[in-house]
């Protein structure tokens, strides 16, 4: 590839690649990807760029090869090289990526010489505490006892290094949940979403409930000073993926709707395009008890499907008809229970 009869850099193709990305090009970005990494197969940001890069559009084969080249030249260079390749290997390999990064991301919160460094590099760590938990947890396919243990230790730690952080609540509820006990993980679910929605998420004993389990007190108050002070109108937002978790737990924990659907409203006043958000308010409104808002809700749902982009393609998307049958016997006056829904 050239530039007016000249080679290509490294830097000119990693940007045609941010380009073909910008314009929905995947294969063109990848093309270009690895044409940077050839290019710049000496260069330790380039190739942590790249295989960044190519994690997000290209086979995980080939980004997890340009991470581990880039982590070849710099074995301490970069948290983010460890931990985006413990995205892309499994069992001890993901866990064993995912420690490095950790422990990376420790030292650089030690090294801190500022205040707002430090701040930022405990937040770092908090994330990489709660992907570790995971990875253990996934890497253990019996999820024994002594795994738990560990996940929540581990959750513990990532709490107690950023209290304003919502994810190692959430990950702990998940975790209570999963050992049947719904009242601490619900408990835990609206502390965790007061810190970024508000005490509209519910009441009840949150706050305390990770006092409970054995960590530091969490600063509530810098935790809503954090959201108020944030820039933009989803600035102090969890990412999109965690909100939807976020909703399913409270629809399978929470005796009422209101905060599920408070939460996926949300969602789609930031982003319509997500058939499984659609599905999930049409199920909280149609298990809250107002099947005549769910099924203005489907139809809503059903006249974006009939339009060519509206709705972005999912690998395994939800039974509609289900629940439109339930919301339409609901209204029929015929017996229904959302529970059944609820549980698929």
């Amino acid at each position: 590839m050239a530039v007016g009869g000249a080679q290509e850099t490294a830097e000119q193709l990693y940007q045609a690649a941010q380009q073909a990305l910008a314009q929905g090009d995947e294969e063109a970005a990848c093309a270009s990807l690895r044409h940077a990494a050839e290019a710049g197969c000496q260069d330790f940001e380039m190739m942590s760029q790249c295989g960044a890069m190519m994690a997000e559009v290209g086979p995980a084969e080939e980004a997890a090869a340009m991470l581990q080249a880039a982590i070849a030249m710099q074995p301490d260079g970069s948290h983010e090289n460890y931990l985006c390749l413990a995205q892309l290997l499994e069992g001890p390999a993901a866990v064993a990526a995912c420690q490095k990064g950790v422990d990376l991301l420790e030292r650089d919160a030690g090294q801190a010489q500022t205040e707002e460094a430090k701040a930022e590099s405990q937040q770092l760590l908090s994330s990489a505490l709660c992907t570790l938990a995971e990875a253990k947890m996934e890497a253990d396919e019996e999820v024994g006892t002594s795994t738990q243990a560990q996940a929540e230790d581990l959750l513990q730690r990532s709490h107690a290094a950023c209290a304003s952080n919502p994810e190692p609540l959430q990950a702990l509820a998940t975790l209570r949940s999963s050992q049947d006990r719904r009242e601490e993980a619900l408990a835990l679910l609206q502390q965790s979403t007061e810190l970024w929605l508000g005490s509209k998420a519910g009441k009840g004993g949150g706050s305390e409930a990770m006092q409970e389990d054995g960590a530091e007190g969490p600063a509530a108050d810098a935790a809503e000073g954090d959201v108020e002070d944030a820039d933009g109108p989803h600035a102090s937002l969890p990412p999109y993926a965690f909100r939807i978790e976020t909703a399913k737990l409270l629809l399978d924990l929470d005796a009422t709707t209101a905060a599920a659907e408070e939460v996926l409203e949300g969602l789609l006043e930031e982003d319509e395009s997500c058939l499984e958000v659609w599905y999930l308010l049409a199920l909280a409104q149609y298990a809250g008890g107002a099947p005549d808002i769910a099924k203005d809700t489907l139809q809503t749902l059903e006249g974006l499907l009939a339009k060519p982009g509206a709705i972005a393609p999912t690998d395994d998307p939800p039974d509609l008809d289900d629940l439109k049958d339930a919301v339409l016997q609901s209204l029929a006056g015929k017996n229904s229970d959302p529970d059944l829904i609820l549980q698929h």
